[in-house]
């Protein structure tokens, strides 16, 4: 099975690119097509390719193949047409048997260990959660009912061609959608906002996610045409997040990759991939150089090879 991950991503490459370059080499049974407006850069691994693409390349490309005005200005807004991008880079994608997409924030571990041939073989959507499908990470067979399954939802034309707000359109919706802030200098407002926002959409999205005409998300169109017969869908926890820990009161987390391998260091469960959503963002999140290491620790200090 021929699997392609797509990233779309835009300014510099994060510091801590050369521990996901490296968990991308490990995995060379899966390829990953990065297109950024970045400099390629030099000794990347054989199964990661880069293609050139600005924000205005992309809105060119996503309003040919959608055959509407996409005009993304906040790479934010970009999470809500993942689910199209089986339709907007189908040129890029080909003859692959799934293609998905994933954030940059995260290390993989062994994808042998959890999506074995049989899985991909038997199912046509993979969500890295059991209860939901995030929208940091799924995969999706490459055929036009899944390419376009995203059309089933009467909203995805007003969601793709709204650029005021980002929708969650990929996952679980924010139902009216969270104002996407331009201006830095709106900081203390995006969150006094978008914690309101966040909140009411919350409780709107709970007393309507039954009726079945809304399908206002790919959570819910997935759950939907799964219970329908229409399509198989793998949904199992495989994944983990300092989210996660923060929620459970685990402070003193720590991942370990080895060789490949990555894993709870307390618990000792092996992970398909790491999420450091939240840590990215903290002062004393520090990435050191991994040089030649073929093994490394990721705590809530950050980075460090073994």
């Amino acid at each position: 099975m021929k699997v392609l991950i797509l990233i779309v991503h835009y300014g510099e490459w994060p510091s801590w690119f050369e521990y996901f370059l490296l968990s991308c080499k490990k995995n060379q049974h899966i390829n990953w097509l990065l297109l950024s407006d970045s400099k390629e850069p030099e000794n990347h691994p054989e199964n990661v390719a880069f293609a050139s693409m600005d924000p205005g390349a992309f809105n060119a490309l996503a309003s040919k193949k959608l055959g509407l005005k996409i005009a993304i200005t906040n790479p934010y807004k970009l999470c809500d047409l993942r689910p199209a991008y089986g339709t907007i880079f189908k040129d890029f994608i080909g003859d692959m048997d799934f293609w998905g997409y994933s954030d940059l924030d995260l290390v993989y571990g062994d994808f042998t260990s959890f999506l074995t041939q049989e899985v991909l073989k038997g199912y046509d959507l993979i969500s890295c959660r059991k209860d939901y499908l995030a929208g940091h990470f799924a995969l999706y067979r490459n055929t036009k009912e899944m390419n376009e399954l995203f059309k089933r939802s009467p909203a995805y034309l007003k969601i793709f061609t709204d650029n005021q707000n980002h929708f969650a359109f990929d996952e679980i919706s924010n139902f009216y959608g969270r104002r996407l802030f331009e201006n830095p200098q709106n900081s203390n407002l995006k969150k006094l906002y978008s914690s309101i926002e966040l909140f009411l959409n919350k409780f709107r999205y709970h007393l309507s996610f039954h009726d079945p005409v809304s399908l206002r998300d790919m959570n819910s169109i997935t759950h939907f045409a799964e219970k329908a017969g229409k399509i198989k869908v793998y949904r199992e926890d495989i994944v983990k997040s300092d989210l996660w820990y923060i929620k459970n009161m685990q402070p003193d987390w720590m991942i370990s990759w080895e060789n490949g391998k990555l894993s709870d260091t307390l618990s000792t469960e092996e992970l398909l991939h790491f999420h450091f959503l939240r840590s990215k963002h903290e002062a004393g999140f520090m990435v050191e150089p991994l040089g030649k290491a073929e093994s490394f620790i990721i705590s809530p200090k950050g980075f460090r090879p073994k």
